[in-house]
């Protein structure tokens, strides 16, 4: 059976892990929205990527709406995601190995990294599979990383509060703010309107930039609340 039991020093090179995929990432993230081409779902003739009406996934198509070829943005995004799953992995298996002295913590954190460790897999997944040739396998992978993370969000937000620990339990505001914005993306994702009428498409785009934004910014948050709870406890030593 796999331990998630990790020496102090393992711990700060995993946690090191994750900052450093979080940093990496937003650079080649912007690296590939920088080398997209142009064209929308509904506007073939644009010109460069849209904030406002472009799916982070779009970067990922090896060929854009308008038939151009997309080689340089798509393989950012596939480092891209690939870096989200390693970052993730790293991270989640921290969690457990923190948050350890109450066996009812214990299991909701290794839980609940399970399903985060899926989740970053997930998003891999998202970029292996670009919407234009493999749509229901990228979908597939939207929906799992997205609807697995919110059940993460939940597990570890109880496991944070109730630690014996004495981790910093500031952060789980921050999850219950992104578990709101997950909520209604997720609503969107499987009930929303439609991005072929009215603002359908707007909406679906920005809320999933929203859900982003939101997700990365708690697991990086979480992991400098990790590491600073670790760095205090080399010095009480």
């Amino acid at each position: 059976m796999f331990s998630w039991n990790f020496t102090s020093s393992t711990i700060k090179k995993l946690i090191n892990i994750a900052l450093g995929a979080y940093y990496t990432f937003i650079v080649v993230l912007l690296l590939a929205v920088y080398c997209y081409p142009g064209s929308t779902h509904r506007d073939t003739a644009t010109l460069g990527y849209s904030m406002t009406h472009n799916f982070l996934s779009d970067l990922g198509r090896t060929i854009t709406y308008s038939g151009a070829q997309n080689f340089l943005s798509s393989t950012l995004f596939v480092m891209g995601t690939t870096l989200v799953c390693v970052g993730l992995i790293a991270y989640f298996l921290v969690m457990p190995a923190i948050v350890n002295k109450n066996k009812m913590n214990k299991v909701l954190a290794q839980v609940g990294s399970f399903a985060g460790i899926i989740c970053g897999l997930a998003f891999m997944g998202v970029g292996f599979t670009p919407h234009n040739y493999y749509p229901d396998a990228h979908m597939f992978a939207v929906r799992l990383g997205f609807q697995l993370f919110l059940v993460v969000m939940l597990l570890h937000s109880i496991a944070i509060m109730k630690n014996e620990v004495g981790l910093s339990k500031k952060s789980v505001w921050i999850y219950v703010v992104f578990m709101t914005i997950l909520c209604y993306y997720i609503y969107l994702l499987n009930w929303g309107p439609s991005i072929k009428e009215g603002n359908g498409l707007v909406i679906h785009v920005v809320w999933q930039k929203i859900t982003v934004i939101g997700l990365s910014t708690t697991v990086f948050v979480q992991s400098l609340m990790l590491k600073k709870h670790i760095r205090a406890l080399y010095k009480s030593q």
